[in-house]
């Protein structure tokens, strides 16, 4: 028996069982007591039992590493014969190749934290205003500084020092119903009941009661209580100061004590002192630098306050003149009070001939009906310049001229509603 052979024999179809292999090996091993089936020795000196014992142990603990390894890390070994599967391509990183570096974690960006614009600030805090810019100019806002506006409404601290440059503010005090217009070139510190004014034009009706108001101004102080309207035109060099609603009270830096009621004014200078009261029959003149300001604010009221004053005074006669001109920065919604109240006065040729020319001029779309009862029932002259505003201001016409001068009353009519139709398809 050839123990060598008779062993690799028995190792090579090894199926990858531990039990069974080592059984297959078992059995070509010699028995111990050495009876019949015990191998011849081979030549030589003959190896002691202990030694196959080792050399027997050996390989059965190698076959049971190797197959215990094989099926948790590879999967059992394929018997010969069998296929092999494919080879997976190796997708693991080669070993010399570095691993790749992680990146840092991103930080993220700061937010900037602004301060709040004026316009973002609280509005019902007592301690601020409301600014309407109606141009760019600078601003020295207590806690916040000096700042360029842009034309806008902002929400401002009381105190503030506004200088308009070349365009015009107005400032409403919430906390007891204030309006502050600064015209054009104009510097004023504004404050709850108390103002500071230094050179322009500055107009102030303090409404809620109660309440009493104080303006410095370089020449005089001024007081009054709720209910009075006051403007001042000036620098230290000579001021006008303007009483248009309620009463005030004067002191200058002469030691002057002057009192002031509704439409009157009085002239200050450094060194002459104050001059005698004057009445003041006609204020649109003095304060048309604030129509534009009128025009655009939230509230009407004051706006169709002026108009009916306006429109009265042209009516009156006295100072139609004067009058005309500020209908005329008015605009178009002049036109339904003076084409009713010309209506009335058709036994006036030259009066209605007269705001036939003033509503022609000022007339647009939106009030364009407001004259077809003058120009059916008014004079041949009056009806031909209205049918020129119309048509300039509507893009419409209806008839021509010479229609216009010389239908009769009944075709007038019927055109009238022909033109009427067209204007409101």
């Amino acid at each position: 028996m050839n123990l060598d052979r008779d062993l690799r024999e028995a190792l090579q179809p090894l199926a990858g069982d531990p039990v069974a292999d080592a059984a297959r090996v078992l059995r070509v091993l010699p028995p111990l007591d050495g009876g019949p089936q015990s191998p011849r020795p081979r030549p030589g000196k003959p190896l002691p039992p202990t030694t196959w014992w080792l050399t027997a142990g050996g390989l059965l603990l190698g076959l049971a590493v190797g197959t215990f390894a094989g099926t948790r890390l590879g999967g059992p070994t394929a018997p010969t014969g069998t296929p092999q599967p494919k080879a997976q391509p190796d997708t693991q990183k080669p070993l010399d190749q570095k691993p790749a570096e992680p990146e840092p974690p991103k930080e993220e960006p700061k937010k900037e934290i602004k301060p709040p614009l004026m316009s973002e600030r609280p509005s019902g805090d007592p301690g601020y205003m409301v600014l309407m810019a109606f141009g760019e100019m600078t601003i020295d806002e207590p806690g916040e500084g000096v700042q360029k506006v842009e034309p806008t409404m902002y929400h401002v601290r009381a105190g503030t020092l506004y200088t308009t440059n070349e365009g015009q503010a107005g400032v409403y005090v919430q906390a007891n119903d204030t309006r502050v217009r600064l015209d054009a070139a104009t510097q004023a510190r504004i404050g709850v009941d108390h103002c500071q004014f230094d050179h322009g034009r500055m107009y102030l009706c303090c409404n809620r009661d109660p309440a009493t108001m104080k303006i410095d101004t370089p020449l005089a102080t001024l007081q009054f209580d709720a209910g009075t309207d006051v403007m001042l035109n000036g620098d230290a060099q000579g001021m006008t100061i303007i009483g248009l609603r309620g009463n005030l009270l004067i002191r200058t830096t002469n030691a002057e004590t002057i009192r002031l009621g509704q439409s009157e004014s009085v002239k200050l200078d450094p060194r002459r002192g104050a001059a005698a009261p004057e009445r003041l029959e006609f204020l649109g003149h003095a304060t048309s630098w604030m129509t534009q300001m009128i025009i655009l604010q939230q509230d009407p009221t004051e706006l169709r306050m002026r108009v009916m004053a306006m429109i009265e005074a042209y009516e009156d006669g006295r100072h139609r003149a004067a009058a005309e001109i500020e209908i005329r920065r008015l605009g178009a919604r002049c036109v339904p009070m003076l084409a009713y109240g010309a209506e009335k006065r058709l036994a006036e040729p030259s009066y209605v001939r007269g705001v036939a020319a003033l509503v022609g001029d000022l007339v647009d779309y939106n009030y364009a009906h407001f004259l077809f009862g003058l120009l059916k029932n008014g004079e041949a002259d009056v009806r031909t310049t209205l049918f020129r505003g119309i048509q300039r201001a509507t893009g419409i016409a209806e008839g021509d001229e010479a229609f216009w001068r010389d239908a009769e009353l009944s075709a007038r009519e019927a055109a009238v509603k022909r033109w009427q139709a067209l204007l409101h398809r």
